[in-house]
C-alpha cells in the first residue's frame, strides 16, 4: 500500500508540474512573441486570404510615411502590387519560405513570408527586412562594371585606294567624331591601329548608347559622304558580362567578327545570354565576304580534325554542280587525312538527262 501510494504520488506531482511548465512556456512565449512583434525595428505585416491587412507593427510607420497603412486596407494596393496573398501561396515549395525582393515606400526591401492557419482560415506574415543600402551597392557595381568594345572603320581600304588625299582628310574627321561620341559617354577610346579602336565605358551607359541605336553609325556615315562620295562605315562590337577583362575582350572581339560577317555598318552588343544587333543599312562589302570565308573555313576544318569519319551530301535534286562542290570539299578532307565518302543518288533525273 505504502509502495503504490508512493508512485501515485510520483506520478501526480510529475504531470501536474509538466503542465505548469507547458502553460508556463506559453505565456513565455506569447510574451515574446509580442514584445517582438511590436518593439522589433522590422517592418512585421499580418494579411488574410482575402488580402486584408490584420495586423502590422510600429515599423511600418518608419517606412510608410505619407503612404501610412491602414487596417483592412488591401495588401495589393499598401504595396503597389508588389505582394499579395495567392502571389506568396504560388510561390510556397517544399524547401524555403517564399521570398520577394520589392521595392516601395521608396524603399527596397527582402520580404520573407509565411502562410498559417487560423481557426479554419488562412493568414500570411510577412517580415521585411531593408536592403536599400544593399540595392544601392549592387546597382552602383552594375552601373561601374567596366566594358570593352572594338571599332573598326569598314571601307577604308578600298576608299583609300581612290582618294588617297581625301581619305586623310576624312580618316582624320572620323577620329575627332569617334572622341567626341566617347566622351558623351565618359569612354575612353584609342587608335591601336589604323582605322582600328579600342572603347571602355562604364555599363551604366550602355543602355543610353542602345536606346540611341548606335547614331555614330549615321553620323561617321553622314559625315563622309560628301567628302568621298562613298561614305565610311562602321563595325562596332561590344561585351555585355561580368568577370575578368580578358572574357570581356574576347566576348568583344566576337562581337565585332558578327558585325563583320554580317557585312558591317553595324553595332553588336553581345552578352551571355543574348546578342542585339543596331544598323546594317549599306550593302556588304566584299571584303567581309573574304573574312566570313575564312572563319567559315577555320571553323569546317575544325569540324573536320575532330571527326572520324566524313560523309558529304549535296542538296536535293542533284546537279552537277553540287557533285562538283562534294568533290571539292572531299578533297579538303583527304587534304586533313580523313576517311570520307560522297553520297550521291545516281538514278537522280539530273544526272541521267
Amino acid at each position: 500500500v505504502l509502495f503504490v501510494y508512493t508512485l501515485y504520488s510520483f506520478v501526480y506531482s510529475y504531470f501536474s508540474s509538466t503542465k505548469s511548465k507547458t502553460l508556463y512556456m506559453k505565456n513565455l512565449t506569447q510574451i515574446f512573441t509580442e514584445r517582438y512583434f511590436v518593439d522589433v525595428d522590422q517592418p512585421i505585416m499580418i494579411f488574410n486570404e482575402e488580402n486584408e491587412i490584420i495586423l502590422f507593427n510600429s515599423a511600418f510607420d518608419k517606412y510608410s510615411g505619407v503612404h501610412a497603412i491602414q487596417y483592412g486596407q488591401s495588401v495589393e494596393l499598401a504595396t503597389e502590387g508588389n505582394l499579395s496573398f495567392s502571389l506568396i501561396k504560388n510561390s510556397i515549395n517544399d524547401e524555403d519560405k517564399p521570398h520577394f525582393s520589392i521595392e516601395v515606400f521608396d524603399h527596397n526591401f527582402d520580404v520573407e513570408a509565411l502562410i498559417v492557419e487560423y481557426d479554419n482560415k488562412f493568414y500570411c506574415i510577412t517580415v521585411w527586412t531593408d536592403i536599400t543600402e544593399l540595392a544601392s551597392l549592387r546597382k552602383s557595381s552594375i552601373e561601374t562594371n567596366p566594358l570593352i568594345g572594338f571599332v573598326v572603320v569598314d571601307n577604308s581600304t578600298e576608299i583609300n585606294q581612290n582618294a588617297q588625299d581625301n581619305y586623310r582628310s576624312a580618316s582624320a574627321k572620323v577620329s575627332v567624331v569617334l572622341n567626341e561620341w566617347a566622351e558623351e559617354y565618359k569612354a575612353i577610346i584609342k587608335e591601336y591601329e589604323r582605322d582600328k579602336y579600342i572603347l571602355f565605358f562604364n555599363e551604366k551607359h550602355l543602355s543610353d548608347m542602345m536606346a540611341s541605336k548606335f547614331d555614330i553609325l549615321d553620323t561617321i556615315r553622314n559625315t563622309t559622304e560628301d567628302e568621298l562620295g562613298v561614305p565610311l562605315t562602321l563595325s562596332i562590337g561590344v561585351c555585355r558580362v561580368d568577370g575578368p577583362l580578358d572574357k570581356k575582350e574576347r566576348v568583344a572581339t566576337q562581337a565585332l567578327d558578327l558585325a563583320l560577317q554580317r557585312g558591317g555598318d553595324q553595332a553588336v552588343v553581345k552578352s551571355d545570354e543574348e546578342t542585339h544587333f543596331f544598323g546594317g543599312r549599306t550593302k556588304t562589302m566584299q571584303k567581309f565576304t573574304k573574312i566570313r570565308s575564312r572563319i567559315i573555313a577555320n571553323n569546317l576544318v575544325t569540324l573536320i580534325d575532330a571527326s572520324e569519319n566524313v560523309i558529304i551530301m549535296g542538296h536535293k535534286y542533284t546537279d552537277y554542280d553540287s557533285i562538283g562542290a562534294c568533290i571539292g570539299v572531299s578533297r579538303l578532307v583527304k587534304f586533313r587525312n580523313k576517311k570520307v565518302n560522297v553520297i550521291v543518288n545516281t538514278n537522280d533525273q539530273n544526272l541521267n538527262g
